[in-house]
């Protein structure tokens, strides 16, 4: 009996020392979803009316990468990738021509943010008109070919460890019907 109750108070100390130090894998959860939660409220009235942005459009990628354990934080900014790209494939297929001019927002990281300290930047947003082309390029080009990509990359940093790299190419991956 007295075994148990020391591995017991082992087992406490140890996760109420992982859950003061944010390793606790529950808490680190709880810190993606507050960076979630925080851009979401940074960004939800910044887009002009008739425009889209990256952030809320992935948001369906966002979901999934916090639920299998990717710390959502300062160094994990997956609209940054997304926008970049989504920039290329812009000019390259001169959907401006098509669509009209891509327009520049206001962007704010929150306060905890390193990149918080240089200020509110520019960030583009598209028209509206554009949205349909863009949810199927995320969906068919992004995640399936530029993501895992990005994922190797956060991987590699350490932000990402290999078992979440490969469940989440596996998640974002085709579905097929039998």
């Amino acid at each position: 009996m007295r075994f148990n109750a020391t591995y017991n108070a082992v087992q406490v100390t140890k996760f109420v020392r992982e859950w003061l130090q944010g390793t606790n894998a529950q808490q680190k959860q709880l810190q993606s979803w507050k960076h979630f939660h925080d851009r979401i409220d940074l960004t939800k009235n910044s887009v002009p009316a008739g425009y889209f942005g990256m952030f809320n459009e992935i948001g369906g990628m966002l979901v999934p990468m916090i639920n299998s354990g990717v710390d959502l934080n300062e160094h994990t900014i997956p609209d940054i990738s997304v926008g970049l790209t989504w920039a290329a494939y812009w000019k390259a297929n001169n959907l401006e021509q098509q669509h009209g001019q891509r327009i520049n927002y206001p962007h704010e990281y929150p306060v905890y943010y390193p990149q918080h300290a240089a200020g509110i930047k520019n960030a583009w947003c598209y028209p509206n008109t554009a949205l349909a082309i863009f949810r199927e390029w995320f969906r068919e080009t992004y995640q399936k070919e530029k993501l895992p990509a990005y994922l190797t990359k956060k991987e590699n940093a350490g932000h990402i460890d290999a078992s979440t790299t490969n469940k989440l190419i596996d998640t974002f991956s085709p579905k097929r019907i039998k």
